[in-house]
């Protein structure tokens, strides 16, 4: 569960019109989600971040280049020979058996694609053994959960409470998604410290929490916010001419584009992965 821009702020963006009018809420949210995955569609990789384990087959045993956009390594695994049944990945690389490239991607907001085994580390990848590379980490274009939206109010004892007390005057808003600890969790609605909540979202795993624990907000670059703000409003409006037209009889009639607004492709085109035949 993810959203590129949140309720609260894609409705002072679309009119102004504040937190307080509701009449479209249960309108706005689908959307906002359904365009959020959309757009992880068009750039061809997943912008948000997620928590997985995943398999590769190395070419090369210098370096092992990533179908997936990289953010961080928890474990990075080997096996050395084809098994049959369950395959044991006896070995586990340390930080320093390991570069990962390009050197500078969290200084740029750019992930990380390439995995270097390093000259004077204990392994190399093993060639062309199907899925002889486990690595588990945290994944996706870039992570940045800098943004404060308050403290606990309440410790959270459950994995599967949906309802968390935040502090006095939290700033969380309703589609953002939030980290407490290492849990991830989706805000689905706000009332005033009550904050309804799916848990362990994003491949990461429920947990309990003590009470004050910091509660932050995973924030996305402008332009992937201002492309689903655009896009959001775009789907909201289309509402009104359902069979693909719109104007008057003053004006005649104009018919609706159904590809992406230009705008929209000028946004995102700098996230997009293009492979081969892609415009």
């Amino acid at each position: 569960a993810f959203a590129y821009t949140n309720r609260d702020d894609f409705k002072t963006w679309l009119q102004g019109i504040g937190t307080t009018v509701t009449t479209h809420n249960a309108v706005y949210d689908p959307i906002i989600q359904a365009v959020s995955k959309q757009i992880d569609r068009y750039c061809q990789r997943e912008l948000h971040p997620y928590t997985a384990t995943k398999y590769f087959t190395a070419g090369r045993s210098a370096y092992l280049r990533l179908d997936d956009d990289l953010i961080s390594i928890s474990t990075l695994k080997t096996t050395d020979t084809e098994q049959s049944g369950a395959r044991t990945y006896g070995n586990t690389w340390a930080t320093t058996d390991y570069d990962l490239e390009p050197y500078n991607a969290p200084d740029e907001e750019t992930p990380y694609t390439l995995i270097r085994a390093r000259g004077t580390g204990t392994y190399s990848f093993p060639v062309g053994i199907s899925k002889a590379v486990e690595i588990a980490g945290t994944w996706g274009y870039w992570s940045q959960s800098s943004l404060s939206v308050g403290t606990l109010g309440a410790a959270i004892t459950s994995t599967t409470a949906t309802s968390v007390t935040m502090a006095a005057s939290p700033t969380v808003k309703p589609l953002q998604t939030i980290l407490i600890d290492s849990e991830q969790l989706f805000v689905t609605e706000v009332s005033g410290t009550t904050v309804t909540v799916k848990r362990g979202v994003n491949g990461t795993t429920a947990a309990t929490h003590l009470n004050a624990a910091a509660v932050t907000a995973f924030e996305y670059n402008h332009q992937i916010v201002q492309a689903c703000n655009l896009m959001t409003a775009r789907l909201f409006k289309r509402r009104e001419s359902p069979f693909g037209t719109a104007g008057s009889a003053e004006m005649g009639t104009l018919q609706v584009v159904a590809k992406f607004d230009p705008d929209i492709r000028g946004l995102l085109n700098d996230y997009r992965r293009l492979g081969i035949g892609a415009t």
